[in-house]
């Protein structure tokens, strides 16, 4: 659970009473880990599963409408903005030994 509390960047309490809910619905179970007991995993159940592949599809039909000719438009944006940061902060020379 810290492992994924870490990777959702959430409180540890915070995942927890998530996972209790989503326990609650019944789309996911807990089981200690079989091989170091103080871990506990939690998995898909069927119905978690089904609710799993219903958003996904719902989000790569979202996705695969959206109109990608801003793409270099963004890119170029996003080049603006990250020159815009690194002026404030520029990259050490790099010296040769």
């Amino acid at each position: 659970m810290s492992e994924v509390a870490a990777e959702a960047s959430l409180p540890p309490g915070t995942l927890t009473k998530l996972v209790d809910q989503l326990v609650d619905r019944n789309l996911v179970f807990r089981r200690v880990d079989p091989i170091d007991r103080r871990r506990i995993r939690a998995y898909l159940t069927a119905r978690g599963r089904s609710e799993h592949a219903r958003v996904d599809a719902q989000i790569r039909a979202h996705l695969a409408g959206l109109d990608t000719t801003d793409d270099t438009y963004l890119a170029s944006l996003l080049d603006a903005l990250i020159a815009r940061l690194n002026a404030g902060h520029p990259t050490p020379a790099h010296t040769s030994a």
